[in-house]
């Protein structure tokens, strides 16, 4: 790929401007972004693209640009919700013009980034359905597979109660894991697959599935010298997760590689501190308290739950709060009753009457 781009940008530079010179721009951002970690070329050829994009009135071209802007490097500088628009506008404008593969790459990014938004999930599970209709419609199967785990995921949160011994639940967790096998051997399904499903096992406290999920992904990166998008997010994950597993067994382990990940969470935020700060903020709460300093705790996770109300992420508004909830109620202080009243109310505002049940049955508030 990075060959090709060479290519086209050279033949730009030969030739002169064209449609497809905005194109070729804007892979050229995703491609630095996620194979080369180079946030700020990404972002200066998005920047050329978007403006030769409006100079030339490419509107064919919309739908190819707007998906490796919008999906890549403008969405880690600025809030996802920002991209949601014009990610619709890259769908809309992608059937308008016949471009029917990139129509639909678009509305998977729209999905994505609804979910991690913290967009209301009864809301997405209806846009789910909707799209995944007219993937089937057009005949867009490699897009309605990946728009599965996006499913998966939303579908657990807004219907499951967390507890996998229920009929429902065991029928469930059999046909993810059939399809987690079915997709292993497609890198790109099966790292976001592994991402998505261990963010939400994390969600539901089960903190064992999480760390599989985690693990499998790195495994998988590791066999195909490849790296998944989303890093940012599965990093955030995959600390939490990494704590709350030092809370149980092999604690030196374990904070270490939490650690290692907290490093890594750390250096992509100075890329988009409005969708990071409250991140890193939560993570070192964690680690504070299992750390034993638990007045520094204390103080951060009503630090962490500020930014992320102050960046409007209420859904790891949520999470923050329920983490605080553990802390205090670990140590017997009566605090926890705000603190998981408070993750109730916004995990409801989510959508996620799932998760609401599970913290019904599995929290003392």
């Amino acid at each position: 790929i990075p060959i090709l781009l060479t290519l086209a940008l050279q033949l730009t530079l030969q030739y002169g401007v064209c449609d497809e010179s905005c194109i070729a721009l804007a892979d050229c951002s995703l491609t630095l972004l996620l194979q080369f970690k180079d946030f700020n070329g990404s972002k200066r050829m998005a920047d050329l693209a978007m403006i030769l994009l409006l100079k030339l009135d490419a509107k064919k071209c919309i739908a190819r640009v707007f998906v490796s802007l919008y999906g890549g490097v403008f969405a880690m500088s600025n809030h996802p919700k920002r991209s949601l628009k014009p990610l619709l506008k890259g769908y809309q404008e992608g059937m308008f013009h016949g471009d029917i593969g990139h129509a639909f790459i678009n509305v998977n990014a729209f999905l994505l980034w609804c979910f991690i938004s913290g967009e209301n999930l009864v809301v997405l599970e209806k846009d789910i359905k909707l799209y995944r209709n007219r993937m089937t419609e057009y005949k867009q199967t490699s897009s309605f597979e990946f728009s599965a785990f996006i499913k998966e995921a939303v579908f657990k949160l807004v219907h499951f109660s967390g507890h996998q011994t229920s009929e429902a639940g065991v029928l469930a967790d059999q046909k993810v894991r059939v399809q987690l096998r079915m997709r292993e051997n497609h890198f790109v399904y099966a790292c976001y697959s592994y991402i998505f499903l261990g963010v939400v096992e994390y969600i539901f406290g089960n903190y064992d599935l999480a760390a599989d999920m985690f693990q499998k992904k790195k495994d998988l990166e590791k066999r195909t010298s490849k790296e998944s998008g989303y890093e940012g997010l599965a990093t955030f994950y995959e600390c939490l997760t990494c704590v709350a597993m030092a809370r149980k067994l092999e604690k030196d382990k374990w904070v270490s590689q939490a650690g290692t990940a907290k490093s890594k969470l750390d250096e992509i935020a100075k890329y988009g501190e409005i969708n990071y700060e409250h991140r890193c903020l939560l993570v070192q709460a964690e680690m504070f308290d299992v750390e034993g300093r638990s007045e520094d705790a204390s103080n951060t996770y009503d630090l962490a739950i500020a930014a992320a109300e102050r960046n409007g992420y209420f859904n790891e508004q949520a999470i923050a709060n329920e983490r605080a909830g553990d802390f205090y109620y670990r140590n017997d202080n009566n605090k926890y009753c705000h603190y998981y009243g408070t993750a109730h109310d916004l995990y409801y505002q989510w959508g996620a009457f799932g998760k609401v049940e599970h913290l019904y049955k599995s929290t003392p508030f």
